[in-house]
């Protein structure tokens, strides 16, 4: 599990990992952007189709923001007792890259800046 600010590389790393593991890659954007789906119910799919990818002794990749930690312990407790090793990365960007990263994407997937900084003020490190 990857997290962090939008425009902290989570997807560069994300799509790295999950080729060089040949693993499925969850993306929490993607998946969104093709949906009607509110967030609880997109995490809830995106969890639960860890959840099957796991089982199928599959590797798993997951790329979201996850800026609370209670959701990045409800995703980990959700798959504790199936045998595999769980990571979970924290990927701590700057603020000035993470808008600069921002600025130079487009369509749905640019936000507004001051988003950017709010996720990015109010992102949970862990402890």
């Amino acid at each position: 599990m990857l997290s962090g600010p939008p425009g902290s590389g989570k997807t560069t790393k994300s799509i790295k990992i999950a080729s060089v593991t040949n693993s499925v890659l969850l993306c929490y954007d993607d998946i969104r952007s093709n949906s009607k789906s509110s967030h609880d119910e997109t995490l809830e799919s995106i969890v639960q189709s860890i959840i099957r990818n796991l089982k199928n002794e599959e590797n798993v990749v997951y790329d979201s923001v996850n800026r609370r930690k209670d959701e990045r312990i409800k995703i980990l407790n959700s798959i504790r007792d199936i045998a595999c090793k769980k990571i979970a990365v924290v990927i701590s960007t700057s603020l000035e890259e993470c808008l600069r990263r921002n600025s130079q994407r487009s369509g749905w997937s640019r936000l507004p800046d001051f988003v950017v900084k709010d996720i990015h003020d109010r992102f949970e490190s862990p402890t």
